[in-house]
């Protein structure tokens, strides 16, 4: 545990009253950058969800923490924590993506009409990581007859301009809704 456990404890502490405090939650990021494995400690994955969304604050810091809270979760496919870090973060847990690719193929393979949540936020993430998530050829054929928003989740298109411009970072689903009909 070392320094960080108690400096994390304290961050938390000051959030808890007063969540807006910018350099707690800089303190906070730091911490959980460093030993992701302390966010299991947290009263709440709370203030990781708010510090995701922080402007200020290079999401990215987070987002092992975020998958150490995620692996826990009891639900994760419908975590609230999930669809923040998909929209703000590039996710880099292998175990999580595994997770996420299945889930992808499921919806490609056998669409809603409507974009469910998860298919949203896995819309922005594959926009945040270039793209990067493998489509088996069952899931490309597909694509062509599936509804805007599954093909948002692997169709290589225009990419946000820098983090924190555009609906897939902004953590707003109303462009992205707009976007993918």
């Amino acid at each position: 545990m070392g320094r960080y456990g108690p400096a994390l404890e304290c961050y938390e502490r000051v959030l808890d009253g007063h969540p807006e405090h910018a350099g707690c939650r800089l303190g906070l990021a730091h911490c959980l950058s460093r030993r992701p494995l302390l966010a299991l400690r947290l009263r709440s994955p709370r203030h990781v969800a708010e510090s995701l969304e922080d402007e200020a604050l290079d999401p990215d810091l987070l987002a092992p923490a975020a998958a150490v809270l995620l692996r826990t979760s009891p639900a994760m496919l419908e975590d609230p924590l999930l669809f923040i870090v998909l929209r703000q973060a590039v996710l880099t847990d292998l175990d999580l993506e595994h997770a996420l690719t299945q889930a992808r193929r499921e919806m490609c393979l056998s669409p809603a009409h409507e974009a469910p949540e998860l298919g949203l936020a896995l819309a922005a993430q594959c926009r945040l990581n270039e793209f990067a998530w493998l489509v088996g050829p069952d899931e490309q054929t597909r694509l062509t007859s599936a509804p805007a928003w599954v093909r948002a989740i692997r169709v290589r298109g225009s990419r946000p301009g820098a983090r924190g411009a555009g609906p897939a970072h902004s953590g707003a689903h109303a462009g992205l809704r707009r976007d993918l009909g």
